[in-house]
């Protein structure tokens, strides 16, 4: 895990659903609990660092994987970003 950070989950794959303003963000999480609202910091392949707040957590994967939702405002994420709970 990236010292100073509470959690971290690597991005497998991204889901957009322009109709809820979301993208949501699949991959396996370490850490402490994400929980609706917190604020999280995600990196990009490029370096690139996009500050959200989470606004749903999806359930409906399989054993293992998060969804976090996040406003497509911030800006496209790639597979292979980081989020990071600070």
């Amino acid at each position: 895990m990236v010292s100073g950070y509470r959690a971290e989950m690597t991005v497998d794959s991204v889901h957009r659903l322009p109709s809820r303003h979301l993208q949501i963000l699949v991959g396996r999480l370490a850490g402490e609990t994400v929980r609706v609202g917190d604020e999280v910091v995600v990196r990009t392949p490029e370096g690139r660092e996009l500050t959200a707040a989470v606004r749903t957590i999806e359930l409906h994967l399989p054993p293992g994987l998060t969804g976090l939702g996040l406003d497509v405002r911030v800006g496209d994420v790639p597979a292979g970003s980081t989020v990071l709970l600070p």
